[in-house]
């Protein structure tokens, strides 16, 4: 579509629904999958991490491959919509798998089926994701519009993954006379699972079947240009992160992403043994979050127009560091209220409001940027690879939970919080040492992505100038 025209909005909410399978595997392995691992299943957190982290080597792998493969198919579906059909079955299958162990496993027994089944979930994730997020530069050349896909893709993730950990605090680990603390009550976890591997089938369905007719019109007006093979794969990965602005979108977002993914990890742990919540006060917080949700897509164009995709990245980050850290050093030095005052729960759902506002519009903001250098690679190379560059960005995403998860285990494990414990029968010491783990590592995580993001330097007039050359190259060829 050339850039200023809209595309229609059932493409858009089809586009934008597709993400809300990740939003769903991200809230659970994210926020879940540590903690039940971990503390129902006795899987040692470290090789929890490892894990997920041995997952992510294997994206590191197949979601550049799934790119290039991409950018070449020719099919009657189109270039990408093959793919994201066949994705969904299997995604949702492993997703259910993950949190359903069978019992009396050894711990090699725990850790293999943890490997097995999360590889299946992100490789079902490599064949919608990198596709679906390649859709973004191909439906539109504009600018704005680019920023609006971002915002409802990010929107519908953080949604259904919302709805996700609603249902999880308020039915699936409610609390009972049995279990105090819900999320320790391993009878809850299979509907959770069942639950979340519905939503993942009917959201890449329905995004695939949504798209189809668009994506196919983008193809046909699309100029053909060579594409790479496989065995061409390393050196045109290698050629791309030569990019300044593509290595700074990249790079700063593998860094935001894996620091989201260390605070979504540690979160129920925070909120249970730092915080002293109960599983019914932690939903709370997901309803503060669902209004950050909303919130931050509606302003995410406004802002991108006005200042530029690169400068709101660099301030999402900075107000995710003052606000999502600063509260934990606030208790830390005893300035907060003490757990249980009735003040400390309002206090903290304010802050999650700002913190999460902040991170969405910085999801939003990386996906944007990783949109516009596949018109500035086009500029460089004469190539359009949308599926290779948006492979990284597909990796990126899915740092939160492997990268996020290795970081954390070794933070649980390094603050001493052992298997089954009563909130009640944690040592003070262990608490705090919870607590500096976590403030060190979002602050630095979240300085180091602020300068990457810093060096971002595509702004709406150099993109301009951009598609305008790029416009009188095709009319010429």
């Amino acid at each position: 579509m050339p850039a200023g025209e809209r595309l229609p909005l059932g493409t858009r909410l089809a586009y934008g629904v597709g993400l809300g399978a990740d939003g769903v595997k991200n809230n659970a392995f994210a926020t879940f999958l540590l903690f039940f691992y971990q503390q129902l299943v006795g899987l040692d957190a470290r090789l929890c991490g490892l894990a997920l982290f041995i997952a992510l080597l294997v994206d590191a792998v197949t979601d550049p491959t799934m790119g290039v493969v991409s950018d070449g198919w020719r099919s009657r579906f189109g270039r990408r919509h093959p793919f994201m059909y066949a994705a969904a079955l299997p995604m949702a299958l492993c997703y259910f798998a993950v949190f359903v162990p069978p019992t009396g496993m050894s711990t090699a027994g725990q850790f293999a089926w943890l490997l097995l089944f999360s590889i299946g979930v992100r490789l079902a994730m490599t064949l919608f994701g990198v596709p679906h997020a390649a859709l973004s530069a191909e439906l539109t050349s504009d600018y704005d519009e680019r920023t609006v896909l971002h915002s409802l893709r990010t929107l519908f993730a953080w949604i259904l993954g919302l709805v996700n950990a609603l249902l999880a605090y308020q039915l699936f680990f409610a609390t009972t006379a049995e279990h105090p603390n819900g999320l320790l009550n391993p009878a809850g976890y299979p509907p959770f699972a069942l639950f979340g591997a519905v939503v993942i089938a009917a959201s890449t369905l329905a995004c695939a079947v949504g798209t189809q007719g668009a994506a196919l019109r983008a193809d046909a007006a699309r100029v053909e240009t060579p594409s790479p093979t496989l065995r061409e794969l390393v050196r045109e990965v290698r050629s791309t992160f030569r990019s300044v602005n593509y290595r700074s979108a990249v790079v700063g977002g593998l860094l935001f992403f894996t620091g989201f993914g260390l605070s979504q990890n540690l979160v129920n742990y925070m909120s249970v043994y730092f915080w002293g919540f109960r599983s019914e006060q932690i939903a709370l917080f997901v309803i503060a979050i669902f209004g950050a949700s909303v919130f931050a897509p509606s302003i995410a164009k406004a802002l991108s127009a006005r200042f530029d995709k690169g400068p709101v990245a660099v301030a999402s980050t900075l107000v995710t560091i003052v606000f999502g850290s600063g509260i934990v050093a606030l208790r830390l030095v005893d300035v907060l209220p003490p757990n249980g005052h009735p003040l400390l729960l309002p206090i903290l759902v304010a802050v999650s409001l700002v913190t999460y506002s902040a991170t969405i519009l910085g999801m939003i903001m990386i996906g944007a940027m990783v949109a516009d250098t596949t018109d500035e690679r086009e500029l460089e190379t004469g190539i359009r690879q949308e599926g290779l560059l948006f492979s990284a960005s597909s990796f990126v995403s899915k740092a939160s939970s492997g990268l996020g998860v290795l970081v954390s285990g070794f933070v649980v494990s390094l603050a001493g919080l052992g298997e089954g414990l009563d909130p009640a029968h944690v040592a003070p010491a262990v608490v705090t040492s919870l607590g500096v783990w976590t403030l060190t590592g979002g602050v630095v995580m979240g300085l180091a992505c602020t300068y990457a993001f810093s060096r971002y330097r595509i702004t709406k007039t150099a993109h301009a100038r951009i598609l305008e050359t790029l416009g009188e190259r095709r009319a010429v060829s």
